[in-house]
C-alpha cells in the first residue's frame, strides 16, 4: 500500500528541514518520501523562477556565506542589529545572524542586542530552536545578559506557579519573576 501525505504535511517536513539546515547534512535520514516530494517541488519552484519564504532566509545566507565583498559592505554599513523573540528563531536565521554580526568568529559590527525568554519559546513546531538563546554567549561571546525579572501582566498567584513550573526545567537561565 503506497504511503499517503497530504500538502500541508508535506510543506510542513520541507520547511522544517530547510529551517535544521538538514538538507546539508548527508548523515541525517530524510523520509523517501519527503525526499522525493521536496525535489519535485524544488524543480516546479525553480522552472516557476519562485522562492518560499524559507528561501528567502537561505538565499540572504548564503549571499553572506560566499559573497565576502557584500558582507563586507553590509558589515561596514549596518553596525547596529536588534533582534526581537530570539528564543523563537531557528537554526537559519542563528546562522544568519552569526554572518551578519561576525567575521572569523569575531564582532564586526557595534553592537548587536537580541531580546527573549527561553521559558517562552512557543514556535518549535515551525522549526524554533529555544538552544539559539540558551547558547547566546557562545556564539556571540562578548554580550551581556540582562535579565528582567518585574512583570506587569501578571499578578503575584499567576507569577507564583510560572516560577514553580518553568524551575524545573534544565535548558534555561535562572531568573525568578
Amino acid at each position: 500500500c503506497p504511503k499517503k501525505i497530504v500538502p500541508r504535511q508535506a510543506t510542513y517536513q520541507i520547511s522544517l528541514l530547510k529551517n535544521s539546515l538538514a538538507l546539508e547534512h548527508d548523515d541525517i535520514a530524510i523520509d523517501p518520501l519527503i525526499r522525493e516530494i521536496y525535489t519535485v517541488y524544488e524543480h516546479e519552484k525553480s522552472l516557476s523562477n519562485c522562492l518560499d519564504f524559507d528561501d528567502l532566509l537561505l538565499k540572504a545566507l548564503e549571499l553572506f556565506k560566499k559573497n565576502r565583498l557584500f558582507k563586507k559592505v553590509f558589515q561596514e554599513q549596518i553596525r547596529h542589529l536588534l533582534v526581537d523573540e530570539y528564543q523563537d528563531t531557528s537554526i537559519v536565521q542563528h546562522e544568519l545572524l552569526k554572518q551578519m554580526v561576525l567575521t572569523n568568529h569575531k564582532f564586526n559590527i557595534d553592537s548587536l542586542c537580541a531580546v527573549g525568554d527561553e521559558d517562552q519559546s512557543i514556535y518549535s513546531w515551525r522549526g524554533a530552536t529555544v538552544d539559539n538563546i540558551v547558547n547566546f554567549h557562545k556564539d556571540f561571546p562578548r554580550t551581556k545578559r540582562i535579565k528582567i525579572e518585574q512583570n506587569y501582566r501578571s499578578v503575584k498567584p499567576i507569577l507564583n506557579a510560572a516560577n514553580h513550573i518553568i524551575k524545573n526545567n534544565q535548558n534555561r537561565h535562572p531568573k525568578k519573576l
